[in-house]
Order: C-alpha cells, then structure tokens, then sequence
C-alpha cells in the first residue's frame, strides 16, 4: 500500500511541476488540464490550487480563480500571501470593492513592501471615494516609482477628485514629459485646468489632446460638462452623446448625461440614465444617493427608501442617506421614526445647519418647539445668511408668545427683501398685536411681490374688517376669490363681512358655499352664522 501511496505522490508531483511549468510559459488551458488532474490524485496540495487559480485569473476566470484560491487559504493560511493579493484583483476585476479591499489590507498588513498592492488599493480608495487614503496609498507608491506613468495618471485623478487641481496639474506635467503622444495626459490636465479657470490653457491641452485621439471620451466629456457650466444645454447633450457613442460604458458621460438631463427638467430620462450607472458600477454610492433623491422628488417614496436604505447597508455612517430617510418617514407621519433618523443624521455630521433646519421643522409639527428653536439657533450659528432658519425660529418664538424675539429674528429676515414667508409672519405678529394697519402694510408687500397670493388678499380681507373699513375689505376679499374660486375660507370671510354690511342674504348664500365645497378649521362658526342668517 505504502508502494502505490508513494507512486501516486510522485506522479502528482511530476504533474504539479508540468502544470507549474505550463503556467510560466503562458499555457494557461494546459496547465489548468494538468493541475486538475493533479488535484484529483492529490486534493490537499495546496499549490495545485494556487498555480491553477492564477491561470484562471489570467484566462479572466475570475470565480474560478476565486474558489482556488479560497481552496489555499482554508487548508493553509500562511501558504503563500501572494495567495491574498491574486484573490483581491479577481474581486476587484468582479467589481466587489468590499472584497478586493479586505484582502488587500490583509496581504499589505504582511508585506508592506510590494508597491503594486498600494497602487490597486488606491484604485479601490477612490471607487468608494475615500480619497485620502488613495492618496496615501498612490504616494507611497510612486515613492518607488516616481516615473510611473500609470501612477501619476491614478494620483492625479485623486488630486482632482479632492479638488487639489494644482498638485494635479504638476502630476500631469511629469505625465506629459514621459509620454508626449498620450492624449489622456492632455485631456485630464485640461480638466484641472478648467477648475482652476484657466480657460485658455484647459482649451488648449483639449486641442492637442482631440489632435492625438478625435475619439477620446474623456476630451468630449469635458467638452460637454464646459457647455453645461455655460448653460449651453443642447451642445452639452450632443458632445455627451457622441462620447457614448464611441463608449457607451462610460460612466463619466454617462453620470455628464444626468445633470443635463436634470437641467433640463427631464427627470425620466435623468433616472433612466441614473439606472444605467448603477448597472455599470453597483457600489457609486453618491449615484445611489442621487437616484434616492430624485425618486424622492419624483413622488416614489418606496424606490426612494430602497436606494438610501442600500445606501446605509454600503456606508452605514452616510449622513445624508439618514438625513433623507427621516425626511420620509416625516411626509408619512411617522415622527417618532423621523427624529430618530435625524438624530442619526446629526449625531454624523453635528454641523450641518441644513439637518438641523429640519430636525427642527420637526420638533415644530410635534409641538415641541422649545427644542426647535435650539436647533434652529444652531443652524443660524453655522450659517448666518440664511434668512430662512430665521423665519423658522420667529415661528417656534410665536407660538412660545415670544413676540419680542420673534420681532427680533423676522428682522433679521427682512433684511432679504422679497422674503415673502417674514412679511406673513410679520403680518400675523402685527394682527395679534392689534396692529392692523401695520399688518396690512406687510401684506400690501407680498401682493406686490406676487399679485397672485390669495393668501394676502385674505389675511389683508380680516384686517380690513377688524379696522372697520367694510368696503376695502370686500375688495381684498373678492380679489382672493377670483385668483381662487374654490377658496372656502375666502367665502366665509366675505359672508361676515357681507353681514356687517348688513347684506344678510348674499352672506347665507356664500357661506353655505364654503361649506360645501370643503371648509373645515373655521366649520363650527361658520354653522353658526349660516344659523343667525337662517331667517333671512
């Protein structure tokens, strides 16, 4: 027995370094031939498995390679780290970012020297757009491969992403001295180019970049997103198209096609083009967040859940996915839920005035508005200019009686001058006052701002009618009216004053009017009156 053991070892043997040797010459589908046969006689020898795996990773056989190489790791971790590394880029060439991430930071925890790892991690790091790390990674390896072109081109993308155009122009330059006739060169250092609004220059770089390669994507992209920032919408769309043309996979000009699209107004063909991104990269969580977004506006509150919540199980610690979800949860009701998604919101990005502005929207709908005017302060704290979070704390401030406070802070408001929302509040504080002519004043401006605010024209009805003065008051109510012949509380209003002017049956007959066509808040003393006009 031990005679046929040590036979079947040593065939299994002769095989491995036939198949070992199949590999180093490029025979891959031979070798894989061999090594599997090697495996059925032998299947504990783990080298057969990784030289196997690395054939299947150069014939594209990603999931292939991908179980080899489990194979080595379950029977022995410490074969071989490469074992790590080989497994990370058939993840990465699968598109499983997570993945290809972990074996990297697990073969770079074990050999910290090999440079090409940095360089794929780097990639990775700006896929799931955490670019201080790629750019960590990408120095450290141009640190031993300063004229790499590849690496330079890779740490100039990062450079741009972070908005660091000048650093990127100077990666571009050593880019452009190694490799003159490489249109990418060119055509990515007019892209910094134009954000440092070196228009000319950018302009040029293009030229020469369009000379070398008429068909490169990334000139016409760039071409395109020039003519969207100068509102040129249909030269923008036609270089976007051409480029998809030529590339129909590209998601630059792709993701280009969406903001013009939206521009444009035309959100079906935005989402369409959202939907087509997201099949080309799955994990762009900023296209997910985005396509969230707009189904958010466009009414579909059920796909919109589904992008943020993928986008929470991707990136738990997104505020913004929180952020949306809370706003959501609110349109629906669900307030308690509502805060606690904003609280989580919060609790990631504690100065963002923008999430504090809605927690305390929020706080106001559930009457707790001591706590939305600390957050409302907070946001006016983070961002002063923003007339709005003024306007919010006068709210929560009246409904504390704060009149002197919130007298305080709608000044601050009107310090925008068509700021229609701290006219009205101003105009409610002045009724409560008992300031009427004040309060009309404030509503004059509003109906000049937009002759069309029924709104006015009503609150302007009832200060009217308080100051006695009948007949303006039917003026102002009537041009309610006709902006808004369905405006039940316009038609109560004018049967009380139809009743001062002592013209009792046009009021039975409008106030009978309101009622029906949907008056609620004021229907208790609207049956009234129609009950003291009921002899007339």
């Amino acid at each position: 027995m031990s005679f046929l053991k040590n036979m079947f070892s040593d065939k299994s043997q002769q095989l491995l370094n036939e198949g070992l040797r199949g590999y180093r010459e490029d025979r891959y589908a031979d070798s894989i031939r061999i090594l599997t046969e090697v495996i059925q006689h032998s299947p504990k020898l783990t080298e057969a498995y990784h030289c196997r795996g690395l054939c299947y990773h150069q014939l594209k056989k990603y999931e292939d390679a991908i179980a080899d190489f489990n194979s080595v790791i379950e029977q022995d971790p410490k074969f071989n780290n490469m074992t790590y590394y080989s497994r990370a880029l058939c993840y990465k060439s699968l598109g499983n970012v997570s993945g290809a991430l972990e074996d990297l930071n697990k073969f770079i925890s074990l050999n910290k020297t090999h440079l090409n790892a940095y360089y794929h991690r780097a990639e990775l790091w700006m896929k799931v757009k955490k670019l201080n790390d790629a750019e960590d990674d990408i120095s450290h390896f141009l640190n031993g491969n300063a004229d790499h072109y590849e690496g330079l081109i890779l740490c100039a993308k990062i450079r741009i992403a972070k908005g660091d155009y000048k650093r990127a122009v100077l990666d571009l330059n050593g880019t452009i001295r190694l490799k003159p006739n490489f249109d990418e060169g060119w055509v990515l250092r007019a892209e910094a180019k134009l954000q440092l609004n070196q228009t000319e220059e950018a302009m040029a770089d293009l030229t020469k970049g369009t000379e070398i390669n008429p068909r490169n994507v990334m000139a016409l992209t760039l071409l395109g997103r020039n003519f969207l920032t100068a509102n040129n919408l249909e030269e923008a769309l036609d270089r976007t198209n051409t480029a998809l043309t030529i590339m129909p996979e590209s998601i630059d000009a792709t993701s280009l096609r969406v903001d013009i699209y939206l521009k444009m107004g035309d959100n079906e063909k935005a989402l369409n083009d959202m939907n087509r991104v997201l099949q080309l990269e799955p994990g762009d969580h900023v296209m997910r967040l985005r396509r969230g977004e707009l189904r958010k506006a466009m009414q579909d509150n059920t796909g919109a859940k589904e992008d943020f919540y993928q986008n929470l199980k991707d990136f738990p610690e997104n505020p913004d996915a929180y952020f949306h979800l809370g706003q959501l949860e609110e349109e629906d009701g669900n307030y308690p839920q509502a805060l606690e998604l904003y609280n989580q919101a919060i609790s990631r990005s504690k100065d963002n005035h923008v999430f504090l502005n809605g927690r305390g929207l929020l706080y106001c709908k559930m009457k707790n508005f001591s706590d939305s005017i600390g957050d409302f302060s907070k946001a006016i704290d983070l961002s002063d200019e923003n007339h709005q979070y003024y306007c919010n704390r006068a709210k929560a401030r009246i409904e504390l009686w704060d009149n002197a406070g919130a007298m305080i802070d709608l000044t601050k408001a009107l310090s925008k001058p068509d700021n229609v929302d701290a006219y009205f509040l101003r105009g409610e504080l002045k009724i409560r006052q008992e300031d009427f002519n004040a309060a009309v004043l404030d509503y004059d401006r509003i109906t000049q701002i937009n002759p069309q605010d029924k709104v006015a024209y009503y609150k302007k009805a009832i200060c009217y009618q308080a100051l006695g003065n009948n007949d303006n008051a039917m003026r102002e109510i009537n041009r309610a009216i006709k902006i808004d012949a369905e405006f039940a509380e316009a038609f109560y209003q004018r049967a009380l004053i139809e009743s001062n002017m002592m013209s009792y049956k046009q009021a039975k007959i409008d106030v009978e009017y309101s009622l029906m066509i949907g008056l609620t808040d004021l229907e208790e003393p609207a049956q009234k009156l129609l009950e003291s006009l009921s002899k007339y």
